[in-house]
């Protein structure tokens, strides 16, 4: 009976100690940085792992606090305390200059002309860029987006699981060049080609048995936006 009444003083030690960590970290947020996702991304963690920490979807134990801490230059065990002092710690602040390309899934209508695309955000932290990559590129933050690559079909160029970044705003169709197409209701990466005959949707894997070229209708009704940018891990 012992042995059950510590088992769970203990229990109850943790979810408080848990829920003072979430209502210190909700104070950084309101205080510091804004939102979740500027933490997030300051303190090297994905915004949708600290969002399942704040819904209470995950729990918020010991490690996560400390490497929370860590990465904030946050005193040690700050996030535990009940009552911390009113200033908070200095720390470290979002980089002004990181800006943010969310990520999406497409949900297309069948067809070529009309279809409807719906923003749907992921379970997934935005990609981060410095101003000046935007201005390199010449390229508007809010036009652009972030996508999954899915099969193997513009292998190597693009892996399955690459992140794309792709410019709504380019959607003129040019011969050569990648883009993310609305073919027959999908979202699809596919390297454009034109020649007498019309336009073609190609993949860079070499296997055409598998992966064959398709005669397609292509304009800025069907093209969603080129492609600008590929991060992989694949090595």
């Amino acid at each position: 009976m012992v042995i059950v009444c510590a088992s769970v003083r203990n229990e109850l030690a943790n979810m408080m100690i848990q829920e003072t960590r979430r209502r210190n970290l909700a104070r950084l947020i309101e205080t510091r940085y804004d939102t979740l996702t500027a933490l997030a991304a300051s303190a090297g963690k994905s915004s949708a792992q600290l969002s399942g920490v704040m819904t209470h979807a995950r729990s918020f134990g010991e490690k996560l606090a400390r490497s929370i801490e860590q990465a904030l230059d946050l005193p040690d065990g700050w996030l535990d305390q009940r009552d911390p002092v009113s200033e908070i710690p200095s720390g470290r602040t979002p980089d002004p200059s990181l800006v943010p390309i969310r990520r999406v899934r497409y949900r297309l209508s069948a067809g070529v002309l009309g279809f409807a695309v719906d923003f749907e955000g992921e379970d997934a932290e935005p990609l981060f860029f410095r101003s000046e990559w935007f201005a390199k590129k010449r390229v508007k933050p809010e036009m652009l987006v972030a996508l999954k690559v899915s099969g193997g079909s513009m292998e190597p160029t693009l892996f399955d699981g690459d992140t794309i970044v792709i410019n709504r705003e380019d959607r003129t169709p040019a011969s050569g060049v990648v883009f993310a197409i609305n073919f027959e209701g999908e979202c699809v990466v596919k390297r454009l080609r034109r020649d007498a005959l019309g336009w073609w949707l190609t993949s860079d894997n070499s296997d055409k048995r598998r992966f064959a070229d398709i005669q397609a209708n292509v304009d800025q009704g069907t093209v969603l936006g080129r492609v600008i940018y590929r991060s992989s891990e694949s090595l």
